[in-house]
């Protein structure tokens, strides 16, 4: 169980990094509100790193 916590954080984890980036660089190249860029930023991170978005979602419940 510990391990599979720790594998869900890491996970997390790494789809936020990305996504803050990809979000982060759309409003400097495109000049757009950050909260607009961000929920874009989220499903293309989690295509990305294949991961399903229902199941992101889940992580946080």
């Amino acid at each position: 169980m510990l391990k599979e916590n720790k594998d869900i954080w890491m996970i997390r984890k790494q789809v936020l990094s990305l996504a803050t980036s990809l979000a982060l660089q759309e409003t400097a190249e495109k000049g757009i509100d950050y909260s607009e860029a961000i929920s874009k930023a989220l499903d293309e991170a989690c295509e990305r790193l294949d991961v399903e978005h229902k199941e992101f979602i889940k992580m946080f419940i």
